[in-house]
C-alpha cells in the first residue's frame, strides 16, 4: 500500500477552493474602483463643460449690455412714487384681457417645453446629445421665420396674424404624441415652435400699440411675469405627468388650453386696431353695400 501526500484545500460552499474565491472577490473590486474612478472623472467633464457653457453665455450678456445704453427712448412726464402708481389704470382693461389669455398659454407650453429632451428620452430612448440639435434647430428657425412676421401683419393684420399662427402651431404640437417615430416627432416640434413662437412679435407689437405710451413700459413688464410664473409652475406639473408615464397628456391639456386662449383672444381683440393699421385707411361712409367696400377702399373718389 502507498500513500501520497496532498495539500489539503479548503472549499467553500459553492465548490471553489478559498484561494480562487479571494481572486474572485479581489477582481470585483479592481473592477468597482475602476468603474468608480471612470464615473467620477466623466461627471468632472460634464461639470466643467456645463460651467463653461454658463460662463461663454454671462460672457456674452455682458458684452451686450452696453449696447443697451446707446438707444433712445421718451421720458414719461412723471415717474410712478409706488407699486400702487406703478400700475396701469388707462389700459388696464387692454392688459388684464390679454394676461388672461397669455397665462392660458403659458400654462400650457410650460406642461411641455421646457422638458422635451426628457419626453424624447422617454418615448424614444433619444440620448440628449441627439434630442438636443432638435431643440437648437427649433431655436434657430425660430429667429429666421420671426424676421417674417411683419410680412404677415401687413398681410392679415396683427390680430388675424396671430391666431392663424398660434392655431397652425396647435395642429403641429398636437401631432408630437401622436408620431410613432423621433423623427417625426422632432419635425412637428421644430413645426410647432417657430410657427408659435412667430406670434409673440405680433402679440407684442400689438400690446404696446393699445397701451398709452406712459404706461408701456408697465405693460411690457407684467406681460413678461404672466408669463414666467405659469409656465414655471406648469412645468413642475408637466414633469410628474411624464414620470408617471403619462407622456401625451401634457399635449392634450396645452391643447385645450391652447384653444381656449386663442378662442378668448379673438373675442377680445378681434376689432382692436393699432395706430399703425388705421394711419391711411380710407372710411368706409356707413351703409356702404358689401359689394362696393373694396371698390370704395380702392377708389373712393370714383363713386358716388
Amino acid at each position: 500500500v502507498q500513500y501520497v501526500a496532498t495539500p489539503s484545500v479548503n472549499t467553500n460552499p459553492d465548490g471553489f477552493p478559498e484561494t480562487y474565491k479571494l481572486g474572485i472577490r479581489f477582481t470585483r473590486i479592481r473592477d468597482s474602483v475602476t468603474f468608480r474612478r471612470k464615473v467620477r472623472r466623466q461627471s468632472d467633464d460634464e461639470y466643467f463643460t456645463h460651467v463653461s457653457l454658463y460662463l461663454f453665455l454671462s460672457a456674452l450678456s455682458l458684452a451686450a449690455t452696453p449696447l443697451f445704453f446707446k438707444i433712445g427712448e421718451s421720458k414719461t412726464s412723471q415717474k410712478a412714487k409706488s407699486i400702487r402708481e406703478f400700475m396701469p389704470k388707462k389700459s388696464r382693461g387692454v392688459i388684464v384681457r390679454y394676461a388672461v389669455t397669455a397665462i392660458l398659454i403659458a400654462f400650457g407650453a410650460g406642461l411641455f417645453v421646457p422638458l422635451m429632451t426628457r419626453w424624447f428620452a422617454l418615448a424614444f430612448a433619444v440620448p440628449d446629445f441627439v434630442s438636443g440639435p432638435v431643440i437648437g434647430l427649433s431655436g434657430f428657425l425660430i429667429a429666421a421665420f420671426t424676421l417674417g412676421a411683419p410680412n404677415i401683419a401687413r398681410k392679415f393684420g396683427l390680430v388675424k396674424s396671430i391666431v392663424i399662427t398660434q392655431g397652425m402651431s396647435m395642429v403641429f404640437m398636437l401631432a408630437v404624441p401622436l408620431s410613432p417615430t423621433f423623427a417625426l416627432a422632432g419635425t412637428f416640434y421644430v413645426i410647432r415652435s417657430f410657427i408659435m413662437n412667430v406670434s409673440n412679435p405680433l402679440a407684442t407689437s400689438l400690446i404696446m400699440g393699445l397701451v398709452e405710451e406712459e404706461e408701456r413700459g408697465a405693460a411690457a413688464g407684467i406681460s413678461t411675469a404672466i408669463w414666467s410664473f405659469p409656465n414655471s409652475i406648469s412645468s413642475a406639473i408637466g414633469g410628474v405627468m411624464m414620470a408617471a408615464g403619462l407622456l401625451a397628456l401634457p399635449f392634450y391639456v396645452a391643447t385645450v388650453l391652447y384653444v381656449t386662449s386663442i378662442g378668448m383672444f379673438w373675442v377680445f381683440f378681434r376689432r382692436a386696431e393699432v395706430p399703425e393699421e388705421a394711419k391711411g385707411r380710407v372710411a368706409i361712409p356707413p351703409g356702404t353695400r358689401p359689394s362696393l367696400k373694396r371698390q370704395w377702399e380702392r377708389a373712393p373718389d370714383r363713386l358716388p
